[in-house]
């Protein structure tokens, strides 16, 4: 019995139910309906702008990359300087004698560059053994310039290396510069009789004056204008040029008062290391070679037709006695090295007046 109301039939009340639920899957169908689709092409349309900024991010960084490390390579090629064991080439003129760049070594405080530079047999046979016949000249750049310094010239003995000195009373930029060795006077062959008067000092300067004097522009030269200026350099007497920067000198331990410190500190210590390296090298080898002939000889006492054995005896005496000739001729120069007391003043005559060219671009002399 009901109190408030008449009673619904069960079928009735499913039927209103399932209407109910009806108009509510209508209603989530239509908010399907409603709801915003982008399409691809239109999400790329908006995502083009972002990928626009990222790729010249990416440019811009990319160029200051490659701008940085341009700069940073030319920074160095500019600072280069030549190798040990590098010759030296000729900027000028013909020579059958070649120099070398030996050692160099920096003082102590940064002020004075010491180079050593070696002579092969066949120059010392055409160049002077004397520092003081030789012309200086130094070639610096704008931002480079060097014109205070003390330079010198002089060779240790009569056979030995020519040795470079310069002084810098304010130190060395990390920046190259070049140094022109120049013959003074060479030393005249049979072959040399016949050649025409080589150039006095004037007219050598004005020719090298002449060649640098386009240094800045030297990039625009045609190739006739490089084949010109090859010819006059032909005509120049043997000039030697060495490229240099103190910052790639090996820092010595001390600076120089004379010029016996100078070359003791330059190559004598290394020379006597050199010798006596080759001295061990030498009592190794003559050590095995009598251990070895020991050997022959202990076959041959067993067996005296033994010819394999007895060449190499044969072989090995020989070298045993050679072996200890080098060996007695190494100790005999080391010690003579060792025990000479070189004079302050060794590498005299020298050198001391130069004249300095000063260009834009210090590869200009490449």
């Amino acid at each position: 019995m009901h109190l408030f109301g008449k009673k619904q039939k069960s079928g009735e009340s499913r039927k209103k139910q399932s209407n109910q639920n009806t108009i509510k899957q209508i209603g989530l169908d239509r908010k399907k309906l409603l709801k915003y689709k982008t399409p691809s092409d239109v999400k790329l349309f908006y995502q083009m702008p972002i990928f626009l900024v990222i790729g010249f991010v990416l440019f811009l960084t990319g160029g200051i990359w490659i701008q940085h490390n341009a700069n940073a390579y030319r920074q160095r090629v500019l600072a280069s300087s030549m190798q040990y064991g590098e010759n030296l080439p000729l900027w000028g003129g013909t020579a059958k004698g070649n120099l070398s760049l030996g050692h160099t070594k920096l003082s102590r405080d940064g002020r004075t560059l010491a180079v050593e530079i070696k002579y092969d047999d066949a120059a010392h046979q055409v160049l002077s053994s004397y520092g003081n016949r030789y012309k200086l000249r130094l070639v610096d750049t704008k931002d480079n310039r060097m014109s205070d310094v003390k330079m010198s010239y002089g060779i240790f003995g009569t056979d030995g290396s020519g040795v470079l000195q310069i002084k810098s009373p304010n130190g060395f930029k990390d920046k190259s510069f070049v140094v022109m060795l120049i013959d003074n006077g060479q030393l005249v062959t049979t072959d040399d009789l016949t050649q025409t008067q080589q150039m006095n000092d004037g007219d050598l300067d004005k020719s090298i004056t002449a060649e640098l004097s386009d240094a800045g522009t030297n990039s625009n030269t045609t190739d006739s204008n490089d084949t010109n200026n090859d010819s006059k350099r032909k005509n120049l007497p043997p000039l030697y040029y060495v490229r240099l920067n103190a910052h790639n000198a090996v820092k010595n331990y001390r600076d120089w008062s004379n010029d016996s410190e100078v070359i003791e500190d330059l190559f004598i210590k290394d020379n006597l290391k050199k010798i006596k390296k080759s001295m061990l090298e030498t009592k190794i080898k003559l050590k095995k070679t009598t251990k070895t002939l020991a050997e022959m000889n202990r076959r041959l006492a067993e067996n005296k037709n033994d010819e394999v054995a007895q060449e190499g005896k044969n072989q090995l005496e020989t070298s045993v006695s050679s072996l200890k000739t080098n060996y007695a001729s190494l100790q005999k120069r080391y010690e003579k090295l060792e025990n000479t007391t070189f004079n302050g003043d060794i590498l005299n005559p020298k050198q001391k007046k130069y004249r300095v060219y000063t260009i834009e671009n210090i590869n200009y002399m490449n």
